[in-house]
């Protein structure tokens, strides 16, 4: 139990619809499932008692065999019911789709759908098909979503924040084939650190239906052979550890399993062309988001996002991050003085800001 929440079987289905024009289609479909296949399905107006909706959806949806999506114009444009769907692929819930409203067209839904069964259930045939599936095993292929690390003194950038949040939701809608979107500057200005921070956008992950994937290369690495394999298992868990020999065969097998799945695949702190070259393959619907210091190393058709120094009340605020007398009068100042000592630079800026709580509660 949760709280006063229902208690789960292995049999308890989750649907997921738009109150605003699917709640009168859940409720006859919940119904049928339950007459006609003894299939028992939770549904949040019905099961939630009391408490935050939200969390227990999320649980349900955790819990739950199988998700059932009902299919309408407001289900399809609804951040929440988008969200029960990214949450029910990324932790292995296999996601059907009902089709409630006979206008909608493949061309209207996302594309990972595109590639599932929809469901008719006006259709006698295409109803039994349902109830076999809902009676099945529910476990599908998690969809990875990696965001890398956001350390605790993070300060958001909205300036470039903006940009690159733009500029990577643009190279999504143009779907081309290696779109880059590059985040370059001299050493220690927070690329990564923000790159890590778009990973947990929720536009970011709605759009990216098919996950986001991470690998970090760095100066000393000279044969990325490890990483595409790294992706490749991740991509497919199933299969049987692939023993390629060299980075190319690997690189082909990595852009062929990508094929048309829509994914953002971030390749952190880049040196050198031939370390990005084997992450270019295929994938016409994948966005690949680079870090480097060095633009030279970028394909000719990236789009650049520059990030440099700090601005003043940025670094102020990294310097000063859960300080308890940062607003201080006499405080704010002397941060802003030192701040434009070191450069506004953001990794000099975090080592600093020890010592400046050092100073503060007198240890120094």
């Amino acid at each position: 139990m949760i709280g006063r929440e229902m208690q789960f079987s292995p049999e308890t289905i989750f649907i997921s619809y738009s109150r605003a024009d699917g709640r009168l289609f859940a409720e006859s479909l919940e119904r049928r499932l339950e007459s006609e296949a003894g299939i028992r399905s939770w549904r949040d107006l019905k099961s939630i008692e009391s408490g935050d909706i939200r969390r227990q959806a999320l649980r349900a949806i955790e819990q739950a065999k199988h998700l059932v999506l009902i299919l309408s114009r407001r289900a399809l444009d609804s951040d929440w019911v988008r969200r029960e769907w990214t949450h029910a692929r990324m932790v292995g819930r296999k996601v059907s789709p009902v089709l409630a409203d006979p206008t909608l067209k493949r061309g209207d839904l996302p594309g990972w759908m595109r590639r599932e069964e929809v469901y008719d259930i006006a259709d006698l045939e295409r109803w039994r098909m349902l109830v076999r599936v809902l009676e099945g095993p529910g476990d599908s292929r998690r969809v990875p979503y990696m965001s890398g690390i956001l350390t605790e003194d993070f300060v958001p950038r909205p300036a470039e924040y903006a940009a690159l949040k733009e500029a990577v939701l643009a190279a999504g809608i143009n779907k081309t084939v290696a779109v880059t979107t590059a985040l370059w500057g001299a050493g220690g200005y927070d690329k990564t650190t923000l790159a890590n921070y778009l990973c947990r956008d929720q536009d970011v992950r709605f759009e990216f239906t098919d996950g986001i994937l991470r690998i970090e290369i760095g100066k000393e690495r000279d044969d990325v052979t490890g990483l595409v394999v790294d992706l490749i298992e991740t991509l497919d868990p199933q299969a049987k550890p692939p023993g390629f020999q060299d980075v190319d065969t690997a690189a082909e097998h990595l852009g062929e399993l990508i094929g048309e799945a829509r994914l953002l695949l971030v390749i952190d702190d880049v040196w050198r062309e031939a370390q990005l070259r084997p992450f270019r393959r295929g994938g016409p619907n994948c966005v690949r988001l680079v870090t480097t210091r060095l633009p030279q190393v970028l394909p000719a058709s990236h789009r650049s996002v520059a990030i440099d120094e700090m601005r003043e009340t940025e670094a102020a605020s990294l310097l000063s991050a859960n300080l308890p007398v940062a607003e201080h009068s006499a405080v704010r100042p002397r941060l802003v003085a030192l701040a434009k000592r070191l450069g506004f630079w953001a990794q000099m800026l975090s080592i600093s800001a020890v010592f400046v709580w050092a100073t503060m509660i007198g240890l120094l």
